[in-house]
């Protein structure tokens, strides 16, 4: 996931006032004068939704995270040879 979570919360957030927008307008003033503006706001309420939906990559901090773990499990401390160089010199 190429966002944070806070910017998908943010996207959340404004797909839900739209939403709320676009409700009120259909239900407090029921006419064909807001039927063009209601299509436009769905349409963008679906464009975001679809920018969530496809955000399918890893963000780069925690894939660095997973690389790292993984190393870590591959290679534990314990088992890591410990040199001291200034003993051998």
């Amino acid at each position: 996931m190429q966002h944070t979570i806070q910017q998908m919360f943010d996207k959340v957030m404004v797909i839900k006032d739209m939403a709320q927008v676009a409700h009120n307008m259909k239900y407090a003033r029921p006419s064909e004068d807001n039927f063009e503006e209601i299509t436009r706001i769905v349409e963008q309420i679906q464009c975001l939704c679809g920018d969530i939906y496809n955000d399918r990559t890893i963000n780069p901090k925690v894939k660095a995270k997973q690389e790292d773990k993984a190393w870590q499990q591959r290679y534990p401390e314990e088992h890591q040879m410990d040199f001291d160089f200034e003993k051998t010199a």
